[in-house]
């Protein structure tokens, strides 16, 4: 008899701890939100799992305890840049250059404008009634030379304190390239100079004392359709008569340099 009464008090003890248990879920589940109360009843989700979690933790996506639905489609991906364009030069300095007048090689001008006697080497640029040959150079174009974008060519002068008639000055900038096997010269059936280009008259400055030297920079653009990366190249540099007032005395030619925009990587 005290077996059978202790099995109905535990029965009743178990109906009423579901009915308070029900209780509790229908409490919790008015202050879920609704999206969250039906994805905790899809059939995807261990209800049994979430039955210790709080009202806050429902209402947190993050802690959502159903499985992951599957994922959407992931949208197209955006137009990637090009990587960024850097700017390089190449250099050719007075030792690397050359020119024949007369049998006169090399006719090297040097300065020592600092307190040592160190010379600085540069070559003379004649006046234009003078007709002397221009100064010369050969160099290799850039592999990574981007021929899409401009090429200058920057001549680089250094000018004397000495007295001169008038103070304007021209240069001209002739380029040939070649790429292997290419026939170069003036003779038929080569060409000659690929790309003939001129700067704009310009106006020389003289330093004040006696010993310095004023320097000047000239950026002359070049033909970028005549070049192709990679190719043998030849320049020269020399003067022509500015529109009036030539400064009659010798312009110091230092280095020429080479500036274009390098191919991306």
């Amino acid at each position: 008899m005290r077996k059978k009464i202790s099995l109905l008090l535990c029965a009743l003890l178990c109906v009423l701890q579901s009915i308070i248990a029900d209780h509790g879920n229908k409490k919790l589940f008015k202050r879920v939100d609704p999206v969250v109360q039906t994805a905790l009843m899809n059939k995807n989700c261990s209800f049994g799992e979430c039955a210790q979690a709080t009202a806050s933790e429902f209402n947190s996506a993050d802690t959502l305890c159903c499985k992951r639905g599957k994922k959407g489609h992931r949208g197209k991906k955006g137009h990637k840049g090009k990587p960024a364009l850097g700017l390089s030069d190449l250099f050719i300095d007075a030792t690397a250059m050359a020119w024949y007048n007369e049998g006169v090689y090399p006719p090297i001008d040097g300065f020592a404008p600092y307190s040592i006697p160190t010379q600085m080497l540069t070559w003379p640029l004649f006046a234009s009634p003078d007709l002397a040959p221009p100064i010369g150079a050969n160099f290799n174009i850039p592999i990574n030379l981007d021929v899409t974008k401009p090429v200058t060519a920057i001549i680089h002068i250094l000018v004397n304190s000495f007295a001169a008639i008038g103070n304007q000055a021209k240069l001209q900038v002739q380029i040939d390239y070649q790429p292997n096997n290419g026939l170069l010269g003036s003779i038929a059936p080569a060409t000659g100079f690929a790309d003939t280009e001129n700067s704009a008259d310009f106006t020389v400055v003289t330093p004040i004392s006696l010993g310095n030297l004023m320097y000047i920079a000239i950026a002359i653009p070049l033909d970028t359709t005549k070049m192709v990366a990679g190719d043998w190249a030849f320049i020269t540099v020399g003067r022509i008569a500015p529109a009036t007032n030539e400064y009659s005395n010798n312009l110091n030619l230092s280095m020429i340099s080479i500036q274009y925009s390098r191919l991306a990587s």
